[in-house]
């Protein structure tokens, strides 16, 4: 046994090594929770099955003993530079023996009926879906995690809970690796669905379903192409996208999902806050302080308004930079009744108005020439946040403009539920400029619906 051991594992060395280690102590760690708790795991029934025993209670503790043993016996293998392992060896032969006595006997009528009980009822994924959305959770976390629960249902033929091993868990993994090459998803895609059944599969061991989680150290490391990460817009793309008649000639979109005069305001907002698109398009006009030589955008949750931030560093007020003023967004905030302020935006649909606005900007900058998925909305937050960085903007100061998570002074002081902290960071944000970039004050700065025209 000790050589077959070494001479299965003499050539595993480094990383490849330790990976098989981690392997065999989570299956040592699951085995020894199915001896304590009574639980035989599926991959234990197999071997049971395999080696042709009867079945008993007392054959199924022996057996999985047996293969606790024998685990440990790998494991200390790959780790022990002491060479004490051997001494299991001999205890392995003396269990053999022992098991061997049983093939002698016959297994009760009812071990075996306990035994089928176990592994044909129990939870299946969805009852811990339910159970994870007994807790409130954002409404596109929900989706997201709905979405995967039902993709591991289908991939693996809804089993319960109870049956899953760490065998059927890598399994899994790797349906999820030829799912991600297959339909040229990232591997980022895949393991978001990996995340999220670990997710779950926690609820369940918690609740006491289950004695372990199988899937815990697993990752998606294949996929079908490559990640592509967000990058900021250059000074020379900025002059590109917004040499539009929208900004030119104050000629809006006719599209739905534009929301009038939004298609105008939001990207400039997006320039010069950084601010995610989702956090513009729920502005309220109150959020906005249009006091002169004051200006001031809050960005801020509340819940019967429907808006929500993505972290509680996320609340913060941010001066109005000039070139917003003057181009006249406190006139369009003037201009509108107490409500949202970009009213004709749709805020239907998972994601809501940021969503919808999202959809229309993605076809609005594939026409102008913006093909890859790397440009986006979301490059304006980048693209603040870079700039912010090469004018020596100080990071908590930074982030108090964007909202980005942070430990320092600026998510303490500056992130701004007051709004007259907000002045603290004029200066700051004033050392946004684009170079090239000239803006014309709009034709049309009331949201009127283009299709009335």
């Amino acid at each position: 046994m000790i050589k077959i051991v070494d001479n299965q594992y003499g050539d595993l060395v480094g990383e490849a090594r330790t990976e098989r280690a981690q392997e065999l102590k989570w299956q040592l760690d699951e085995a020894r929770a199915g001896l304590r708790e009574g639980i035989v795991p599926d991959w234990v029934e197999s071997s049971i099955v395999g080696l042709g025993l009867p079945r008993s209670p007392l054959v199924d503790a022996e057996v999985q003993a047996h293969i606790v043993t024998m685990l440990e016996i790998r494991h200390e293998a790959l780790v022990d530079e002491t060479r004490t392992f051997p001494l299991r060896v001999s205890i392995l032969n003396a269990r053999k023996r022992l098991i061997a006595t049983f093939a002698s006997t016959s297994a009760s009528a009812e071990a075996i009926q306990s035994t089928s009980t176990r592994v044909n009822t129990g939870h299946k994924i969805s009852d811990a879906l339910e159970l994870w959305k007994s807790i409130q959770r954002p409404e596109k976390t929900v989706g997201a995690f709905s979405r995967h629960a039902q993709q591991f249902a289908d991939m693996m033929g809804d089993p319960f809970l109870e049956s899953i091993d760490k065998t059927a868990a890598i399994e899994f993994r790797d349906k999820l690796q030829q799912w991600a090459v297959e339909n040229r998803k990232t591997s980022s895609t895949a393991d978001n669905v990996l995340v999220s059944i670990r997710a779950l599969v926690n609820v369940a061991r918690d609740k006491g379903w289950i004695p372990g989680n199988p899937f815990e150290r697993l990752t998606v490391k294949v996929g079908g192409k490559e990640s592509e990460g967000r990058e900021p817009w250059t000074h020379s793309e900025l002059k590109t996208l917004f040499d539009d008649p929208i900004w030119a000639a104050g000629k809006l979109p006719k599209d739905r999902k534009a929301g009038g005069a939004a298609a105008y305001w939001i990207p400039l907002i997006a320039c010069y806050t950084g601010a995610r698109v989702t956090e513009i398009a729920q502005l309220w006009t109150d959020d906005l302080d249009i006091t002169p030589g004051q200006e001031v955008i809050e960005f801020r949750p509340d819940a019967e308004r429907g808006q929500k931030l993505k972290n509680k560093g996320s609340w913060r007020a941010v001066p109005m930079h000039s070139e917003l003023v003057r181009l006249g967004l406190p006139e369009y905030v003037k201009s509108l009744p107490e409500g949202h302020l970009f009213p004709l935006l749709p805020r239907n649909g998972q994601n809501g108005a940021g969503g919808q606005f999202s959809q229309w900007f993605g076809d609005f900058k594939r026409n102008k020439g913006f093909g890859s998925p790397s440009k986006s909305m979301h490059s304006f937050r980048h693209l603040v946040a870079s700039e912010l960085r090469l004018a020596k903007v100080t990071d908590p100061m930074a982030d108090a403009i964007t909202g980005h998570a942070g430990t320092g002074i600026g998510r303490t002081r500056y992130a701004a539920t007051i709004r007259r902290e907000a002045e603290r960071l004029r200066p700051e944000i004033e050392r946004l400029a684009y170079p090239g970039l000239t803006l014309i004050l709009p034709v049309v700065r009331k949201p009127h619906d283009p299709e009335q025209e």
